[in-house]
């Protein structure tokens, strides 16, 4: 990895490189599950019939995404972001018990560089705010300007959703990113979509959403 890294880093140049890892919920999820799964089922089962052994397998996760992102970081990343895909669908207690501590211990092994948060619409802003992320990634149920009113200390990364990229039409896509930006105000927000671009997305649809972000930042 370290390698790896090291090599891309010195091909891109001056374009930064973001390292990345899972966090434990989402991982674990998916070691017990065997994939991802919709309901989470088996997940669920273990972290309430066997909490102890649930505790021990989020930890031993977050001790190995640490170090996976460190080793990323040490070999020039820029920047590191955590994601935790599945841990948005938790209870706001469950959140609290199984997801924000990790979250916590992950992010502070990679002091030193920017730290991007990432939870599939997270329903838990005020948490996620807590955990040491410099950027927190927001999903479609949050108001973006409002989110940079509330801590102005935070930098925002979103929140253009994924769905009118795959179904919408390239104005749709157009007017969405336009609205996304305006809602930024151009400081302490990253462009992006609110989940992973789905590879049915029409490329007349993606090049909409980059060519409206470079129109806007032009303006």
């Amino acid at each position: 990895i370290v390698e790896a890294v090291a090599l891309t880093v010195a091909e891109l140049g001056s374009i930064p490189l973001i390292a990345f890892a899972g966090a434990p919920f989402t991982i674990a999820s998916y070691l017990v599950e065997g994939g991802p799964s919709k309901d989470h089922l088996r997940a669920r089962t273990l972290m309430h019939s066997d909490p102890a052994t649930w505790s021990a397998l989020l930890d031993w996760v977050a001790d190995v995404s640490a170090a996976f992102v460190r080793a990323q970081v040490v070999a020039g990343a820029s920047a590191a972001q955590l994601f935790d895909s599945w841990a948005g669908l938790l209870e706001r207690s469950e959140y609290e018990a199984w997801a924000q501590p990790r979250h916590q211990a992950i992010l502070r092994a990679v002091a030193g560089v920017p730290r991007i948060l990432f939870v599939k619409e997270g329903p838990y802003l005020d948490l996620m705010t807590q955990t040491g992320a410099d950027v927190i990634s927001l999903g479609t149920r949050h108001d973006l300007a409002q989110a940079r009113r509330d801590y102005p200390r935070l930098v925002f990364q979103g929140n253009v959703d994924e769905k009118i990229l795959r179904s919408g039409t390239p104005q749709e896509v157009t007017a969405a990113t336009n609205r996304c930006v305006q809602a930024g105000g151009g400081q302490r927000h990253i462009v992006n979509l609110n989940h992973g671009v789905d590879r049915t997305t029409p490329v007349a649809n993606f090049e909409a959403y980059v060519r409206a972000v470079k129109d806007q930042k032009a303006e």
